[in-house]
């Protein structure tokens, strides 16, 4: 693994010999009325500002002309998709570039900085959540790398020009301690790297694919490794994706994984039915899409009808300001119901619970506006409405992030999970007075994880556990008793053999009609992928999925996917072994471009999944 280290030592350095002195500095807005992070500056005779655009609808990037005016007029505007990374990379053959990566696709995309035209490139996919780029030139060769900054890791890429096109190869990829909101780099190649509240790292750049030290080479990227890699004591060092004493062979992640064939450095083409960076993952078409609907969905959660399975509905969050609230969906995505709280995240149906005498359902979601629990009732058709006690108090200062609930096997008692960023717990029992209020006890607090930041959890009320995903760090496994053990054990790691990435989101559990056997879905948000595990001890990996684009019926793929659930149900035609439903960050239109509003995509729990489960 490439050094990594704190610059405690070089800051006191630096700044040991500047005097504090007080200056009043006007910060003037010359650019406004979109979502912005990254900027960059093309310099030259007439300079340009760069800004990313991260919002839904018109995400992608902007350029500016840079003046000593208020305000700079915008030169172009390009609608590549929602976008947190845009970098200028400058002389590459002799013009400046930009690179882009939107989040939606992930796929590299390389700009004119000139004319803003799209410049034929190798089509690098580079799936991932990317905070920050920034760009070294070898002094030595001249050669330009960019720096690509995830969930606590790096990818170096070289960015040349063949005179055919320009090409955007990988190099290496190294762990980083942090995910890095801001990266800069120094003449001698010292790349710093932060984030909010978080100590100032460095690494030392250089031209080699040596991960366990910084080596200087010999020579840069050399001809005697046929341009594909360094060169050090006549040895070649190849750059990730190709191989061979010289360099000339080229060669993909475990051999596209018998899906595909390799079509260039790290680059598969794959099989119908099969995707992703190796080929492995199952290629999945969703069936039906919610209406657009608020401004940041995040977890769905299915009601089944008890009588009328295909009469079940879907149950929706919008945790943002735009639409706040709970949203309610027939099995064809149609939207019946909108029903206001406040900023509910996760969302989990409680069946049969007995108020005033009566059975009925309810909706249980932790409320980030108000920093509450909200419950609300579900009526013997699937919709929504307030009910008394629906507010439960949380403890001063605790902020809620995710929460899900369990029903005991043992006592029949129901409880209430909700969790904070910070990974503290808290385990309550629902109950209701004699005159049919909700109210809350909490009989459990308890850290999750390593303390890194949960989110998505999900409740085995059949074995008595409850799973947590630990979004940079992977899953964990509870005692779900109030009398539980606080101590858990970690099923998945990110970056094990499984393939998991950060961030771990969603959590669902479909189970079998009996015993023990079923199957674990996590939501992993780095590659938009969804991993599944046996429910059952040790929770064995099984394979990973995604959802892809189905053009017949205009449905986009999903990215940057957050929670989901799933059912093993038979509900109708569409659905005759389960469905699975997962939230969509980037809702990407048939005729082009991204709505304003999120959506769910809903598929069928296809055949690897849906065999043995409750029919």
């Amino acid at each position: 693994m490439r050094f990594v280290t704190t610059c405690a030592a070089w800051a006191a350095a630096v700044f040991s010999f500047v005097v504090a002195q007080e200056v009043n500095v006007t910060i003037v807005p010359v650019a406004t009325g979109f979502k912005a992070e990254n900027t960059g500056f093309v310099y030259g005779t007439s300079p340009l500002l760069v800004a990313n655009d991260k919002s839904a609808a018109d995400g992608g990037f902007r350029t500016f002309a840079v003046s000593n005016g208020s305000s700079f007029q915008e030169i172009s505007h390009l609608k590549t998709g929602r976008s947190k990374i845009v970098v200028p990379v400058l002389d590459i053959g002799g013009r400046d570039l930009i690179v882009n990566v939107p989040s939606p696709d992930s796929l590299i995309r390389v700009f004119d900085a000139k004319t803003s035209k799209a410049v034929e490139s190798n089509d690098k996919k580079q799936l991932g959540d990317w905070s920050a780029a920034c760009v070294w030139r070898s002094p030595t060769s001249g050669e330009s790398y960019i720096f690509l900054f995830g969930k606590k890791m790096v990818v170096q890429f070289l960015t040349r020009d063949t005179k055919k096109r320009v090409e955007v190869l990988e190099v290496q990829t190294f762990a980083a301690p942090i995910e890095a909101e801001t990266c800069a780099v120094f003449s001698a190649g010292q790349v710093f790297f932060s984030a909010e509240d978080r100590p100032l790292y460095s690494f030392q750049a250089s031209e080699s694919t040596q991960a366990p030290e910084i080596q200087t080479c010999v020579s840069p990227v050399s001809g005697k490794c046929s341009k594909n890699g360094f060169i050090s004591d006549k040895v070649c060092s190849c750059f990730a994706g190709f191989t061979g004493h010289d360099c000339t062979k080229t060669t993909c992640a475990n051999d596209c994984s018998g899906h595909g064939k390799c079509d260039g450095p790290n680059v598969c083409k794959c099989k119908d039915g099969w995707t992703g960076p190796d080929c492995s993952f199952v290629a999945v078409k969703a069936k039906h899409e919610t209406e657009a609907n608020g401004g940041d969905g995040d977890d769905p959660a299915m009601w089944i009808h008890p009588t009328r399975p295909d009469q079940s509905k879907i149950i929706t969050t919008t945790k943002s300001d735009d639409g706040e609230g709970f949203g309610v969906f027939d099995l064809e995505g149609k939207l019946l119901q909108h029903l206001t709280a406040n900023e509910p995240n996760n969302v989990d149906v409680i069946y049969n619970f007995t108020v005033d005498g009566r059975k009925v359902d309810l909706a249980y979601a932790a409320c980030r506006g108000d920093n509450t629990m909200c419950i609300v009732g579900v009526n013997s058709t699937g919709y929504l409405s307030d009910i008394s006690g629906g507010t439960q108090a949380l403890p001063a200062d605790y902020e809620p992030y995710g929460s899900c609930t369990y029903r005991s096997q043992k006592t029949g008692k129901q409880y209430l999970f909700v969790n904070n960023k910070e990974a503290q717990y808290l385990q309550y029992e629902l109950t209701a007075t004699t005159n049919g209020t909700l109210q809350t006890t909490l009989v459990r607090q308890f850290q999750g994880g390593s303390g890194g930041q949960v989110e998505g959890c999900v409740a085995d009320e059949g074995a008595g556990y409850v799973f947590i995903g630990e979004e940079p760090l992977g899953i964990w496994r509870y005692e779900a008793e109030p009398t539980g053990s606080h101590t858990g054990v970690q099923i998945a790691t990110v970056g094990d053999a499984s393939g998991l990435h950060a961030d771990v989101e969603g959590i669902t559990l479909v189970p079998a009609k009996s015993g023990p056997d079923g199957y674990i879905i996590v939501s992993s948000q780095g590659i938009s992928a969804y991993l599944v595990y046996e429910r059952a001890p040790p929770h064995k990996y099984v394979e990973t999925f995604t959802i892809v684009d189905n053009e017949k019926k205009g449905i986009d793929h999903v990215s940057n996917t957050d929670g989901i659930t799933a059912v093993g149900n038979v509900l109708n035609e569409d659905f005759p072994g389960g469905l699975f439903v997962t939230h969509d960050d980037a809702n990407e239109l048939a005729e082009g471009g991204t709505a304003k509003e999120a959506s769910f995509k809903l598929t069928i729990c296809y055949p690897d999944l849906h065999a043995n489960m409750h029919h």
